[in-house]
């Protein structure tokens, strides 16, 4: 490297210094890119390769044709920068202005090196944009699911969306249906209240009406009521004047007693102590249940729930 410093050296002396009859003008620029090489130069030196860099296309803008510039742009550019593509430009410019220079073999050495690793960055780029060609197209995959996804949430939301109207138009529906239930059933109370009073008032009316005529039909039916009482006592009394004399005659008959002495159909029978007309009914019919039967042919006689007593003449009647 030392050498190849020397000989840039040596090269650059060689290419500023400047024939007698330059013009002002190229020999100021001259003078100007021979300073920038210099700081150029310092600033590799002191490993600041970004500002040598700069400070070399600075002197290679004034002086495109400065081999010494190329070659150490190129340095620059293959072992500090890493770009390898302007390496092998600046090496190749050296080499064509400089064609028959000392160091054209090792230039030639590192051109060829360069060119390598410039394959070799272009082999890893081509890798690395396949591999970014990929995960563009798998992201572009995952974008379009997720739009899908989204395109499906948006449509249960606009499918929740017209469920809850339907739903809020139901409910609105259901008030409305209840309000007018309601308003309904207040007229009905009222109707039926009103009809309620005007039924009892009627009902008043009619009342009072039965009132003033139930005065000559309560009475009749009292008058009628003390008649019936009335003849029921006469009936009793006769009943019982007609008993006594039966039993007054039975009394003085001599054979009083076989006349009683058992219920015969066809014949008389005197009551006795104990006797009911069911008994009476066993011992004439051979049945309790004929009682009714001796009831009605004794119906002038005998109270309706058959109530009978000693000494009483009943008649049995023939089945």
């Amino acid at each position: 490297m030392k050498r190849l410093s020397l000989l840039l050296c040596c090269a650059a002396a060689c290419a500023f210094v400047g024939c007698g009859d330059d013009s002002p003008t190229e020999a100021e620029s001259q003078e100007r890119a021979k300073a920038l090489f210099a700081q150029a130069a310092a600033a590799a030196d002191n490993g600041d390769a970004q500002e040598a860099a700069r400070l070399y296309r600075e002197v290679l803008g004034l002086d495109g044709d400065n081999a010494s510039a190329h070659l150490s742009l190129a340095l620059i550019e293959d072992d500090a920068q890493g770009d390898y593509l302007e390496a092998v430009h600046h090496y190749q410019a050296y080499l064509a202005l400089q064609p028959t220079a000392e160091s054209r073999a090792m230039v030639e050495e590192r051109l060829a090196a360069a060119r390598g690793k410039l394959a070799d960055q272009l082999a890893g780029g081509s890798e690395k944009a396949r591999a970014a060609e990929s995960e563009r197209t798998r992201l572009a995959a995952r974008v379009q699911a997720l739009e899908a996804q989204v395109g499906e949430q948006e449509a249960l939301l606009a499918e929740k969306d017209r469920t809850i109207k339907s739903l809020e138009s139901q409910v609105a529906t259901w008030r409305r249906t209840a309000e007018e239930m309601q308003t309904a059933e207040s007229e009905a109370f009222r109707l039926a209240g009103q009809k309620a009073a005007e039924d009892a008032e009627r009902a008043v009316q009619e009342a009072d009406e039965a009132a003033s005529d139930a005065g000559v039909t309560l009475g009749e039916i009292a008058a009628a009521r003390a008649e019936a009482e009335r003849m029921i006592n006469e009936a009793d009394g006769g009943v019982a004047a007609r008993n006594a004399a039966t039993r007054k005659a039975v009394e003085g008959v001599e054979d009083a007693p076989r006349l009683g002495a058992s219920p015969v159909p066809g014949r008389d029978y005197v009551v006795r102590r104990g006797d009911t007309l069911s008994s009476i009914a066993r011992e004439a019919y051979g049945s309790n249940a004929k009682w009714p039967v001796i009831r009605e042919a004794n119906r002038a006689t005998v109270s309706p729930d058959g109530r009978i007593q000693p000494g009483q003449v009943l008649i049995i009647p023939e089945l």
